[in-house]
């Protein structure tokens, strides 16, 4: 079993395998405190101090732009919170700070011990560092060490989109909708405002237009009505989607603000950040009067 262990005082990481404890050098990983969300069920206490830590996650690569981070999860161990344990001497200070030498050149560290994680994830969310930094497991591959190697990625964009869930989505629409929306996040790491707008306005047309094609009896027709259009027709409907027609309609108005011709026109200041993120809190809006979201977004 391979373990990594922190020292109290300086923070450095160590690791083990079959007993023999090494500094991590050149590079130190970034190590984080983390906590499995179970579906349905509140948050578990989170706890940054290591004496009370029960997992943390060692991160191996993270893309801003995809929002994906890959590393390994491990427990905590039974051993004293820290414990003592003998390393081989650090590359950068030696054995500077050990109070004890043995004879095979090991010196003193006092550790916080984890074990690797002996299981795929026990759960498919998972809070890394605070509680609002949510990840979602997509997939968990075994190593040569023997760790496992888990691939994750943010469960909403900028903290404002939900996680959508897509069984609630009427079929006629549903692939289409999950395909815009992951369109959408991707977006929001990547492109300016305006074609973060552009694509809230996408999603905001199908997702109202799969809505509206339910309610016809599942005509698909309805999927290929024209945002404002099918923001008119909704408004003509028993009873009243005043929150629903309210959202689109900030989208609409959105996107026309990032034409040229339309700024020309009306005078219009151009579209910023803080634009695409009320685009995206819109859309997040339908998602939830829509009932589209996953129960435990929190």
């Amino acid at each position: 079993m391979r373990c990594i262990g922190i020292d109290n005082n300086t923070h450095d990481i160590y690791q083990a395998s079959n007993g023999v404890w090494t500094s991590v050098w050149p590079a130190t990983p970034i190590l984080s405190v983390a906590a499995f969300v179970a579906s349905g069920k509140e948050s578990p206490a989170f706890d940054h101090d290591l004496t009370n830590a029960k997992v943390v996650f060692r991160e191996d690569s993270f893309d801003p732009i995809t929002r994906i981070r890959r590393g390994r999860f491990y427990n905590s161990s039974a051993d004293p919170r820290p414990a003592q344990c003998f390393v081989l001497p650090h590359p950068l200070y030696g054995i500077r700070g050990s109070m004890t030498l043995l004879e095979d050149g090991r010196c003193e560290r006092m550790l916080y011990i984890f074990d690797q994680a002996q299981n795929d994830p026990p759960t498919k969310t998972v809070i890394i560092g605070s509680d609002e930094s949510r990840w979602r497991v997509l997939s968990t591959e075994r190593i040569v060490s023997g760790e496992y190697l888990i691939t994750l990625k943010a469960r909403h964009a900028l903290g404002i989109l939900p996680e959508l869930n897509a069984e609630a989505i009427p079929e006629v629409g549903r692939e289409k909708a999950t395909e815009t929306y992951n369109i959408l996040v991707d977006s929001a790491y990547r492109e300016t405002p305006g074609s973060i707008i552009d694509r809230a306005r996408d999603a905001a047309q199908w997702f109202l237009g799969t809505w509206y094609a339910e309610k016809k009896n599942g005509d698909d027709k309805c999927l290929h009505i024209d945002l404002a259009n099918i923001i008119t027709k909704i408004e003509n409907e028993k009873p009243p989607q005043k929150i629903i027609v309210c959202a689109a309609t900030i989208i609409a108005r959105l996107h026309s603000r990032g034409k040229p011709n339309e700024q020309e026109k009306r005078s219009t200041r151009p579209l910023m950040e803080a634009d695409a993120e009320f685009a995206l809190a819109a859309v997040g809006m339908l998602l939830r009067e829509l009932n589209w979201i996953k129960k435990d977004y929190g």
